[in-house]
């Protein structure tokens, strides 16, 4: 058991260090540091994440909401710094779903 512990520590210590990972740090950080940008994201969050609870209750949405949705989501769209933000996520998601992979 105790050397399972040490294999895992030292996986989470090298992805950590991988520039993966400080590339995602990086974007989250400039991300949470713009605060229109960062204002854009938690709103673009809270309303997909509603949306897609309601969906998945079949509640009814109306095309006013969809409208609204789609608006934002163009605007999230023309934002760099989000956009930088949700590929360096991507990156990271990609890294740590290889290591789960590469340990089973």
């Amino acid at each position: 058991m105790e050397n399972l512990l040490k294999k895992a520590n030292r996986v989470g210590l090298l992805i950590k260090k991988s520039d993966v990972y400080q590339n995602y740090e990086t974007k989250k950080q400039q991300l949470e540091q713009n605060k229109k940008s960062y204002s854009l994201y938690e709103s673009y969050l809270e309303i997909s994440s509603n949306l897609e609870n309601r969906k998945k209750s079949s509640d009814i949405i109306e095309n006013y909401e969809f409208e609204e949705y789609k608006e934002l989501l163009e605007v999230v769209s023309n934002d760099e710094i989000i956009l930088d933000f949700f590929k360096s996520h991507e990156n990271y998601i990609n890294l740590l779903t290889k290591v789960q992979e590469k340990m089973q």
